[in-house]
């Protein structure tokens, strides 16, 4: 497991491997096998920046790729396949820890306006 990823991104990297590589194989789709952290990991930043928590659907079309995760509303992320596979994997974990800070901040403002809406309520009353 990588230190500087969550469980969820290190789920969508595990199991989106395995889905693009069996999808690829079966649809015989080349892709640069050299590469293949590189796009294992730029999938996992675009899955993370849409909240996704995992990779069970994958689709390739050409340079596009498209990932999807019932959770339990299909989540989706689309990117292309060869700036993926171009980009170092360096980069897309910075990506991907960018986009959980940003999911992370989100939470804490949920939470917040949540509580200031409950607390609201009391002083209404």
């Amino acid at each position: 497991r990588n230190a500087a990823l969550t469980a969820h991104a290190e789920a969508i990297m595990t199991n989106g491997r395995e889905c693009f590589t069996k999808f690829c194989d079966y649809y015989n789709i080349g892709y640069p096998k050299d590469k293949l952290d590189n796009i294992v990991a730029a999938m996992a930043a675009y899955g993370r920046a849409e909240d996704m928590r995992d990779v069970s659907k994958i689709d390739v079309d050409g340079d596009s790729v498209l990932i999807g995760h019932y959770q339990p509303d299909l989540v989706t992320a689309e990117f292309s396949l060869r700036q993926a596979a171009d980009t170092p994997v360096s980069e897309s974990i910075r990506q991907t820890n960018i986009a959980e800070n940003q999911l992370r901040q989100e939470e804490r403002d949920r939470q917040l306006a949540h509580e200031m809406e409950r607390s609201r309520g009391m002083t209404m009353s």
